[in-house]
């Protein structure tokens, strides 16, 4: 299960202010570890934000191929076919 990270922490490690839409996350390599920072959207969804499916992609894994170029980086994530988190692009591109 993901572990829970207050809101104001996770924005500073993911390296971006949480969006109204889009999912954010970082692969930190030093860690091993994603973080995601849930939109705006999915807060106010969910009460429990490891109910979310972003959440629940990170039970499986990241692919590492797709984060290669993207480590240690804010990205902008989606759901692959199988609910595996894929980064889409850097967030401020």
């Amino acid at each position: 299960m993901s572990d829970f990270v207050p809101s104001d922490h996770v924005e500073e490690i993911v390296g971006a202010k949480r969006d109204n839409t889009l999912h954010l996350a970082r692969a930190i390599t030093a860690e091993q570890r994603v973080y995601l920072l849930h939109s705006v959207e999915c807060v106010e969804e969910f009460e429990d934000l490891r109910e979310c499916e972003f959440s629940l992609s990170l039970e499986k894994g990241i692919y590492f191929e797709l984060w290669e170029e993207l480590f240690d980086e804010a990205v902008v994530v989606t759901l692959g076919h199988y609910g595996e988190l894929h980064p889409a692009r850097r967030v401020n591109d």
